[in-house]
């Protein structure tokens, strides 16, 4: 309970200390691309699966060939613990992914924000955020294997 109240403690002053700063922007394509290709991310403790927002850390490899490995720290509800699919980027910047079990098989697309320290990626349909990687949590390859 302790790590959960820490956590969104964090997120709250991420946010709220983006509303007193400049606006950000969002990454366009080839920054997407530069950033998340041959790349492993691992998210906060805190990610929204199906509309939900759950308490699990997510692992995710983005490879050159658009496929793309995650798995979660705890397997959710409902869902496998590990999945494969495919990203890709759209010409404004989106990045979507395509799971073949998570969300149903269908597309989740979201718009990736540059923050000091890290990335906020935000449903683009919702608009509500997914999750919150720090830089620190971005590693060159594959760390799923």
């Amino acid at each position: 309970m302790r790590k959960l109240i820490l956590v969104i403690s964090t997120l709250l002053i991420t946010l709220s200390s983006l509303a007193y700063g400049l606006s950000i922007q969002s990454l366009n394509k080839l920054q997407v691309i530069n950033t998340l290709q041959d790349k492993t991310i691992v998210t906060i403790p805190l990610i929204t699966l199906n509309n939900e927002l759950i308490n699990n850390t997510f692992t995710g490899y983005f490879d050159k060939n658009n496929q793309l490995q995650g798995r979660f720290s705890a397997k959710p509800d409902n869902d496998p613990q590990s999945d494969q699919g495919k990203w890709l980027v759209e010409a404004d910047g989106t990045l979507c992914a395509t799971w073949q079990h998570w969300h149903q098989g269908k597309p989740v697309c979201v718009t990736v924000y540059k923050l000091e320290n890290g990335l906020l990626f935000v449903n683009k349909k919702s608009k509500k955020i997914e999750t919150i990687v720090l830089d620190a949590n971005i590693k060159s390859g594959n760390q799923l294997s």
